[in-house]
């Protein structure tokens, strides 16, 4: 133990060693009250958007439906990195990051007439597929390497 926290101090001391922690808040959360009075019985674009206000995300799907995504995320990121350099022109650098971008949703499906069909909840990452490859925001708002 001894010799791994002399190892540590010296590597301390011979590099640049940098810590980070950021917290990244978005969005809010959907109302459980609010998912119910949906659910409670037909509803048409207009009354959801008067239940929600604008969602983040609007996109067609394959089956031809209009899906609305409501995305909200609060997450704590830490990490550090470490560079040593051995002269001038040789280094050697790494990074260990906690980070974690998975975004929360709710998705509402309307069909052709503007009648909500379905309500789906989970993270915005499986629940918009159809949405990843062709919208910029969606990627702006799931920042998520896979």
């Amino acid at each position: 133990m001894r010799s791994l926290l002399s190892c540590l101090l010296l590597l301390a001391l011979t590099s640049c060693l940098s810590m980070n922690f950021v917290r990244t808040r978005f969005g809010e959360p959907v109302a459980d009250a609010s998912i119910a009075k949906m659910e409670s019985g037909p509803q048409d674009l207009t009354s959801c958007l008067a239940e929600l206000g604008a969602p983040e995300l609007v996109w067609t799907s394959e089956d031809g439906n209009m899906r609305m995504a409501y995305a909200w995320s609060d997450v704590f990121d830490w990490g550090f990195s470490v560079t040593f350099s051995f002269n001038q022109f040789v280094q050697i650098s790494g990074a260990l990051d906690s980070v974690d971008h998975r975004v929360h949703s709710v998705v509402l499906a309307f069909d052709e007439d503007l009648q909500l069909v379905d309500i789906s909840r989970g993270y915005l990452w499986d629940l918009a597929p159809s949405a990843q490859a062709s919208n910029p925001a969606f990627r702006l708002l799931n920042n998520t390497p896979r």
